[in-house]
């Protein structure tokens, strides 16, 4: 009976990707681990920015800006507000180092961000660990240093709106 608690106790694991970075020339890799309540996860990222995102700064503005991030490192912690984990809300800090070009010139900078964010997971399969995640979240955006390229200096929005997808898989017992 204590053998079969303890392993009923036991975190579950889980892999994912986010999905966006792999429609913007990127690559998402995410590790999670889950309690009854809580859950905290890492993931490795890069991506390309669209020149939308990157004009959305008036800053930056019809400057001819390109960003890509080289890579990142995020951590998230989420608590499960409803008895099947569906409903989270956490928060995920993230710090990137990105190259910016203008003008057949570039430079490079570290930036940080503090995010809240709200999900919903779903388990298409009960059965199965697939999953879906889509989020949503908001925070400040921090540059920890100021490229400037050809006479610009690049700017970072100041508050920075996010809205994607986790698809993973759950190992172990099944949806609970």
């Amino acid at each position: 009976m204590l053998l079969l608690s303890t392993a009923l106790a036991m975190p579950r694991v889980s892999v994912a990707t986010d999905v966006s970075p792999w429609f913007l020339d990127g690559f998402s890799g995410l590790v999670m681990v889950e309690g009854e309540r809580w859950r905290s996860s890492a993931e490795v990222w890069s991506f390309r920015f669209p020149s939308a995102v990157i004009e959305l700064n008036a800053a930056n503005a019809e400057l001819g800006w390109e960003r890509e991030v080289d890579y990142a490192l995020a951590f998230y912690i989420d608590r499960h507000l409803l008895e099947r984990r569906r409903l989270h809300v956490g928060a995920a800090w993230n710090t990137m180092h990105s190259t910016v070009r203008r003008e057949d010139a570039e430079a490079s900078f570290w930036s940080t961000e503090l995010l809240v964010r709200v999900g919903w997971r779903w388990f298409p399969f009960p059965e199965a660990g697939l999953f879906i995640d889509p989020w949503v979240g908001a925070g400040p955006l921090y540059a920890l240093s100021e490229p400037v390229v050809a006479g610009e200096r690049f700017d970072e929005l100041p508050v920075q709106f996010l809205g994607t997808c986790h698809l993973g898989w759950r190992f172990g017992r099944p949806e609970a």
